[in-house]
């Protein structure tokens, strides 16, 4: 069969999973991929030698925790990583980067001893010192400014396994400063929005029904380029069960191009075309009157609120046909409660994210998608006791010193834009920057840099020479997720289970686990009682054994059978749906199993979903009455046009790859191989007013004189005459990456301005605007 004669379907098919691993059919900016397996990357790891011992553990290359077999030889050397059958979150299969993590271990850049600075902040002049000296320095350090100015004027910003661990570091020392970056720039909209609605906030995995539903709704969603393994699994599996597929996108991304309504949408105008299809689901009578009539508050008011906001206005304002938003609807609708639409991950876009996600979840409520097989199933996960339960004679944690940063009425926790403006503010003095490299992760790098160079300290631990890293003044090497013990991991999904993170090799030079890092610094400032246990095997072991005690009904957990196999699912686990609603089988075969419809955590205890947010209008009022702006605080989503782009620009959009986990992947030796630097998207009509062409080196050029370049151009029809795009993590301005250095331009340094949005606090960073010049011109 040629490509020509492909349908749609047949691509739906057969291009997101080959048989080894994810990803046969991907577009790499643009371009076809080779299938990515452990034979396709032309690397000595992937002709290995006989497998002498294999380590059952779980993948650190991104969030989604897959799990794996690290396969070791004769003297024990690192030979492959492959896939584990049967894990819950990736069912025997691996994506690219999950195959090429081996080249987090061998990467020849690597940090590798401890060091102090030497130089200018920014210079990455260092000398070798020792791990005494360095906890000794650290130590020094905190405790000078503690003494002078309170636990407060320090702040940690961590991520992935290290949260757990400077987490509770950050509790031993009584600073409420502890940020996850990730979650900042990521998802905090989606989480505020959802909770707002439902009481619940979506977490990882997001629970949506893919692999079941009639109708997946994708809105700014890159399935198959967000390499989210399982998600991606269950996409291929509706499409061969005949689901529908509606993408929303400025751009025909890897799934527009399997969608069966592509709504090559304005950038920036989504509210709008949901407000639409709220008011066309309710005009037609296509929602689920049931759920909403049991277990709704506020339809009254939302109807009214949408009446307005038809097909004919949405269409001026997206730039979509009111056919297009009809039919679209109608798809929707016909679904039913077997609608899922998916929440989205990567959500900081127009500073409106947070009522763009409540309208986004209105949706999934009035269409009865909640607790629906084919919508969304309400997940499971495995309770562990907590370290107060395991270890009771530990000491109670001090009370919490004021928070210094500016707070946003939803947030969930501090944020790190604020820990960031209460830096240059003067207000925090040091920071405990992990595994997070700040410099190209937030938006405004200017400001980000001001901060830096007004820290009193910095303490960097990292497994390789990030920008970030140039500003320490002490910087420590940490082991990667194959050379350490971590902590349990218990991640909601269909089934509950608990999955161990196994060292399987050495660590590289006298680099160290993040647990050890934080457990040391803690010695240091006196605080060791906090650390009751011994190594990180010894916790997790001590973990089981109370939570075998405390959560009998889960079913008992072997610790020999756990470490043996990787992860024990409990229970049975089953997908979980309100009743009357999971009958039939999931697409494993699965009977779904259901449960008599639970309430919902609404914070004012009614239990109800609220489409007309009581919590938002209070605030909204508060605004009013202090005289303050009370944009963005509505009780229903409220649509206000995006802001224009200068003339001569055009919108900057950016995504994912899906070989590389945002910019730390992208210096891998493996992976390195598979992309090496990134392009800009630009449609013909754009090129040409731009003056530019197909295969041109182009610079491009921001609203407040940023540049970038030089950078590939890729012409195609597949891309929004009112924007270009580029993907994200590429383009590392650190001469210590002698790989990734200087390979395509870094869209972070484009990112000048942000729209910060005022429920979340999330950083809004699809504003910029930039002109396409060739290369070296004015």
């Amino acid at each position: 069969m040629s490509a020509n004669d492909l349908t749609r379907r047949d691509l739906f098919r057969y291009g997101l999973v080959g048989t080894a691993g994810v990803a046969a059919g991907i577009l790499l900016d643009g371009q076809p991929a080779a299938a990515y397996n452990t034979t396709a990357i032309d690397h000595p790891h992937f002709y290995p030698p006989a497998t002498a011992s294999t380590v059952r553990s779980t993948c650190g290359v991104c969030f989604w925790k897959c799990g794996i077999d690290v396969e070791l030889g004769e003297e024990g050397e690192l030979l492959n990583i492959s896939p584990v059958d049967g894990h819950p979150l990736s069912r025997g299969k691996l994506c690219p980067r999950g195959v090429g993590g081996i080249g987090f271990y061998e990467d020849d850049d690597r940090l590798t001893k401890p060091q102090i600075r030497v130089g200018e902040r920014g210079e990455a002049v260092y000398r070798n010192t020792s791990w005494d000296e360095a906890n000794t320095e650290i130590g020094k350090r905190l405790r000078e400014i503690i003494d002078a100015d309170g636990p407060g004027a320090v702040a940690f910003l961590t991520h992935g396994a290290a949260e757990a661990h400077f987490e509770h570091l950050a509790a031993a020392i009584g600073t409420a400063h502890h940020a996850h970056p990730a979650y900042d720039q990521c998802k905090a909209p989606r989480e505020v929005g959802y909770q707002l609605t439902f009481g619940h906030a979506m977490h990882s995995p997001e629970p949506v029904d893919i692999e079941n539903t009639d109708c997946l709704v994708l809105i700014g969603s890159h399935l198959g380029e967000n390499m989210h393994n399982l998600q991606v699994q269950e996409l291929v599996t509706a499409g061969t069960g005949g689901a529908n597929l509606i993408v929303v996108d400025p751009r025909r991304s890897t799934a527009a191009l399997r969608a069966d309504i592509w709504l090559q949408i304005k950038p920036g105008t989504d509210i709008a075309l949901l407000l639409a299809w709220t008011h066309i689901l309710i005009r037609d009578g296509l929602y689920d009157s049931d759920f909403v009539n049991e277990f709704t508050s506020g339809f009254d008011l939302l109807s009214e609120h949408v009446a307005r906001t038809t097909p004919e206005w949405a269409a001026v304002e997206t730039g979509l046909t009111v056919k297009e938003i009809e039919a679209s609807a109608r798809m929707i609708g016909d679904a039913g409660s077997h609608m899922a639409l998916h929440p989205g991950r990567h959500v900081v876009w127009y500073g409106n994210d947070t009522q763009r996600a409540r309208a986004m979840a209105i949706l999934v409520a009035i269409t009865g998608a909640w607790g629906s097989r084919g919508g969304y199933y309400l997940p499971q996960k495995a309770h562990l006791p907590t370290l107060e339960e395991v270890y009771p004679d530990m000491p109670e944690f001090p009370p919490l010193a004021d928070r210094r940063d500016p707070g946003y009425p939803f947030a969930v926790g501090v944020n790190v834009n604020g820990i960031r403006q209460a830096t240059i503010d003067g207000s925090i003095k040091a920071w405990v920057v992990v595994g997070t490299n700040l410099i190209t992760t937030l938006p405004a790098q200017q400001e980000t840099v001001e901060a830096l160079k007004k820290l009193e300290f910095l303490a960097v631990v990292d497994v390789l020479p990030t920008e970030i890293t140039t500003y320490a003044d002490v910087l420590l090497p940490a082991a990667s997720y194959l050379e350490r013990w971590d902590n349990l991991t218990v991640t909601q999904s269909r089934d509950p289970f608990v999955a161990v993170v196994q060292k399987a090799v050495e660590p590289i030079g006298e680099s160290r686990g993040e647990a050890q890092i934080a457990r040391d610094i803690g010695a240091e400032l006196g605080l060791q009682d906090y650390w009751p246990w011994g190594s990180v095997e010894e916790l997790d072991e001590a973990v089981i054994t109370k939570m075998n005690e405390m959560y009998p009904e889960q079913g008992t957990v072997d610790w020999t059978q756990l470490t043996k196999e990787g992860f024990v699912v409990l229970n049975e686990g089953r997908p979980i749906y309100r009743e009357g609603h999971g009958l039939g089988t999931d697409g494993r075969g699965r009977a779904g199993a259901e449960l008599t419809f639970p309430p919902f955590k609404g914070d004012d205890g009614d239990g109800l979903v609220h489409l007309y947010s009581p919590d938002l209008e209070a605030v909204w009022r508060e605004k009013v009455a202090a005289g303050d702006d009370p944009t963005g605080y509505e009780p229903l989503p409220t649509y206000y046009p995006p802001v224009s782009a200068p003339p001569g620009h055009v919108r900057l959009l950016y995504g994912r790859s899906p070989v590389h986990t945002f910019g730390r992947t992208q210096n891998t030796p493996v992976l390195f191989g598979r992309q090496e630097d990134n392009a800009v998207w630009i449609s013909p009509s754009a090129a040409a007013a731009f003056g530019v062409k197909e295969g041109d080196q182009v610079d491009l050029v921001n609203q407040d004189g940023a540049r970038q370049g030089p950078v590939r151009m890729l012409v195609t029809d597949r891309m929004s005459d009112d924007a270009v795009y580029t993907t994200h993590g590429f383009g590392h301005n650190s001469r210590q990456l002698t790989r990734a250095y200087k390979r395509g331009i870094d869209d972070s340094a484009l990112m000048t301005k942000y729209a910060v949005d005022p429920l979340s606090g999330g950083t809004g960073m699809r504003v910029n605007f930039v002109r396409v010049v060739k290369h070296n011109s004015a």
